[in-house]
């Protein structure tokens, strides 16, 4: 009788821990490139989009007069375009690696 239960304790643990355990091949790729796109180092961002475009609107200021002005509003431009690029970025990122990941065997 205690043979008969402890068996059958054991073999609905094991069912349950390996049902908890268990991902698709999708979702271990899924993750595996979301951790590899959170540590890529990104060539673009708010900060380096922010100095191009304060560069580019103190040229533009310069010529129509006002350098300050232009730089400010270049850097707040600027600031929103390299956020949107590094998005983008990441987002091709983790496209590579998860695509990566689904083809090997």
């Amino acid at each position: 009788m205690r043979v008969g239960l402890f068996i059958a304790i054991s073999i609905v643990f094991i069912a349950a821990s390996s049902a908890a355990q268990a991902q698709s091949r999708a979702d271990q790729c899924s993750a595996f490139a979301r951790d590899r796109a959170r540590s890529s180092v990104g060539t673009t961002g708010p900060l380096r989009g922010a100095a191009r475009g304060a560069a580019g609107g103190a040229i533009g200021g310069a010529i129509a007069g006002n350098a300050g002005r232009g730089a400010g509003i270049g850097a707040a431009v600027g600031a929103g375009l390299g956020t949107v690029r590094r998005a983008g970025q990441r987002n091709q990122v983790y496209q590579s690696y998860f695509n990566e990941c689904m083809r090997w065997p």
